[in-house]
């Protein structure tokens, strides 16, 4: 399972990777403050909106298995109440998916909010709902996306040990996910300021503060998955594949992570 769930996650990174290209490090002066408060806001609230799509699909899968779900609908493309909780289709501001695209054009596009400022290597300085702003929302939708059939990978017969293992996993990885992000920016922050080297930032990082951000995240979600998945008759049953464990999700989740990185905290 995980070297299958590996090659879904590489194409679905490296797909992004292909769009953005090589790109320099963010350093003032060819990346303004305004242009990093936008990779700043664009990245942390990625984290959360991954999140917010995982929790979308936790709450389907809890009605499948309580009985009155519909399973086809907690898996991509999706439909009816999940649907509904990534897609605000009436108003177009409730969605999980509505409140990244808000927050990309609050904070990084001029034209929706004067006195903004859109990076350059975000599709070529547009961060509006035809550029930067729906391209990183189906980005990261679709990152997340690629998780989902592994880590839901029994529905209707889990037993409620295996439901709590899968919802944890979801959690833990969604969770480890924003933390490391924000190890991340607040390397890139500091280097900015003078205080330790953009390189050192880049991932996988050297700069020690940034490691020890990370091994700690690294620890705190592994702990807080496998605590549930480890008990008797907690690893759900999907099929000849064994039920990944905190360390290998988190590799996973890893890739994920430094796949996005240098394409969010770019040079213009």
């Amino acid at each position: 399972m995980v070297a299958h769930l590996k090659l879904m996650l590489a194409c679905t990174v490296a797909g992004l990777a292909m769009a953005q290209g090589a790109r320099a490090q963010p350093a003032a002066p060819d990346v303004t403050d305004l242009e990093f408060s936008c990779m700043h806001y664009l990245a942390g609230y990625g984290a959360k909106f991954a999140y917010a799509r995982l929790k979308c699909v936790t709450k389907c899968m809890q009605g499948v298995w309580k009985g009155y779900g519909d399973p086809a609908e907690c898996s991509p493309p999706y439909g009816g109440a999940t649907a509904s909780c990534m897609v605000d289709s009436v108003y177009n501001l409730k969605g999980a998916e509505d409140k990244y695209r808000l927050v990309i054009l609050k904070k990084c596009d001029p034209v929706y909010k004067p006195g903004k400022d859109c990076p350059e290597c975000y599709n070529g300085g547009d961060c509006s709902e035809t550029g930067a702003a729906s391209d990183w929302v189906q980005n990261v939708a679709g990152q997340t996306d690629s998780f989902v059939p592994g880590v839901f990978c029994e529905g209707t017969g889990a037993q409620y040990t295996e439901q709590t293992c899968q919802r944890s996993t979801a959690k833990g990885v969604a969770k480890y996910y924003a933390a490391a992000t924000k190890c991340y920016d607040k390397c890139y922050l500091y280097a900015r300021r003078g205080i330790g080297t953009f390189a050192e930032c880049a991932p996988p990082a050297t700069d020690g503060g940034t490691n020890g951000c990370l091994t700690a995240a690294n620890a705190k979600y592994r702990a807080f998955i496998d605590q549930e998945c480890h008990k008797p008759g907690a690893l759900p049953e999907c099929g000849p594949f064994t039920y990944p464990d905190g360390t290998q999700w988190l590799d996973l989740t890893r890739i994920w992570l430094e796949g996005n990185i240098p394409a969010q905290f770019c040079g213009s």
